[in-house]
């Protein structure tokens, strides 16, 4: 009996440590993330978000609080991480975006300006 506990405990670990892995994936996947790569990253970086979610949502249907709580400790640092670097990501392109419409109401007033001179 000790024997199989043990090795549903290391199950437990190493699903665990497999979330972990992608999680620290998907953080690497939005570190490298940019407007050429956007769209391939981001994929990449949703995939392996939703493996994890299936891997965690395993050990959360063992219905086993220390197990729960475990996973919890462990992916909550890289989680949050993830988090505050996707809000940056979305920054980065909210503030791109405005730079190009801001370009496009001046060239827009340069042409009004242009016609307005003839």
């Amino acid at each position: 009996m000790d024997f199989n506990i043990t090795i549903l405990m290391n199950s437990k670990t190493d699903i665990t440590r497999r979330i972990k892995i992608l999680l620290e994936d998907v953080l690497n996947e939005f570190e490298e993330i940019n407007q050429y790569n956007f769209d391939e990253k981001f994929n990449q970086a949703r995939n392996k978000m939703i493996m994890a979610k299936k891997l965690r949502n395993e050990i959360i249907n063992s219905n086993n609080k220390d197990d729960i709580s475990f996973i919890k400790q462990t992916i909550e640092p890289v989680a949050k991480q993830i988090s505050k670097r996707y809000d940056n990501v979305v920054e980065e392109f909210n503030l791109a975006a405005n730079a190009v419409l801001k370009e496009l109401f001046i060239i827009k007033n340069k042409k009004k300006l242009t016609i307005y001179h003839r």
